[in-house]
């Protein structure tokens, strides 16, 4: 018996720390959620909704207002908690479409940039922004600096276990040339 009531006070024992355990985490994740940090990855989520939204109804300025004010906000955020360049790839395409060929250029040098320093490497998300700026310098007629950007693509291309993305960047490359 005097056993028995050994293993019920053992238990009696871990309950309790593992009660105390899970009050300490719910306190910790209730403070996270009220950090600066959580606060402007909220309102950074609710401008890419608005932006997508407007970007649905064709709104381009209005889309583009909202991804600017989402560029601000991230410079706010600490680098582990950046997007790397996703926010300037969008951004880039929205002026692309409005014409604006030398802003969209340095948004997609910007998202180049932010793509190369993500850890582990993404480098799916580095073949597109490389490609994208293949493509809008293309269209403005820049095919040797086009011709750079599809090589670093296809670079990127070769790190990937599907071998159809590096395929399609030696298409886009000969199509280029």
């Amino acid at each position: 018996m005097k056993k028995h009531k050994h293993l019920l006070m053992f238990a009696v024992l871990l309950l309790t720390i593992v009660q105390s355990c899970t009050k300490a985490v719910k306190n910790t994740d209730r403070a996270g959620q009220n950090s600066d940090t959580a606060k402007i990855i909220r309102r950074l989520d609710t401008l890419v909704q608005k932006m997508n939204e407007a970007a649905s109804r064709h709104e381009t300025i209005e889309a583009m207002r909202y991804c600017e004010e989402g560029l601000a906000l991230e410079l706010e955020l600490p680098d582990d908690k950046k997007a790397y360049g996703d926010l300037h790839s969008r951004f880039g395409a929205m002026l692309e479409s409005a014409g604006m060929y030398s802003f969209a250029r340095e948004h997609f040098r910007l998202a180049i940039s932010g793509a190369m320093k993500t850890t582990p490497p993404d480098y799916s998300a580095r073949y597109y922004k490389n490609a994208r700026m293949a493509a809008l310098l293309q269209r403005t007629n820049e095919n040797d600096s086009a011709a750079f950007y599809l090589q670093r693509a296809i670079g990127e291309a070769k790190n990937q276990p599907d071998k159809l993305w590096e395929a399609s960047g030696y298409n886009n490359y000969a199509f280029l040339k």
